[in-house]
């Protein structure tokens, strides 16, 4: 008899792999959630290196707009193993510790810092991460390497 973790596991999937078939409006590829499309790497890429691939494919890099989109990054970070980071398009490069959206040069309106972040560690960490491990947000070097979601 199957259990009904085995139950809500099955659900979650299907909910997080809801759009990979069938969506007319994404492209091959592409993973549409409540009206958008995403995009995951499959290589992990500098913050700038990330912002240009996000760029060539019509996107941006992901900024997150609530809790319930972050929740859904999460679980698709998980399914993919992407335990190093994700980059968020949220930076402090322009004024340290004045994070805005790359979008608009705008604070974000939807912020989940993690406990003690930002901080800014030996000054050099100026680009947004999701972590797996904390399930929020980090500071980090633009020049390390790490996943990212591409969103139109």
């Amino acid at each position: 008899m199957l259990g009904f973790g085995f139950f809500s596991a099955c659900w979650l999937i299907a909910v997080a792999l809801k759009g990979i078939e069938g969506s007319k409006r994404c492209e091959k590829g592409w993973i549409d959630f409540e009206r958008n499309c995403y995009f995951f790497s499959h290589n992990r890429v500098s913050f700038k290196d990330a912002m240009v691939s996000c760029h060539d494919k019509g996107g941006a890099v992901l900024e997150l707009q609530n809790e319930r989109e972050e929740k859904w990054l999460d679980l698709h970070s998980h399914i993919r193993g992407y335990h190093q980071g994700v980059w968020l398009g949220v930076t402090d490069l322009q004024k340290e510790n004045h994070f805005v959206a790359m979008s608009n040069g705008r604070k974000p309106h939807f912020i989940h810092w993690a406990k003690g972040e930002p901080n800014n560690h030996a000054g050099q960490e100026h680009c947004a991460l999701y972590w797996l491990s904390s399930k929020a947000w980090h500071d980090g070097s633009c020049n390390r390497k790490a996943h990212y979601v591409c969103k139109i």
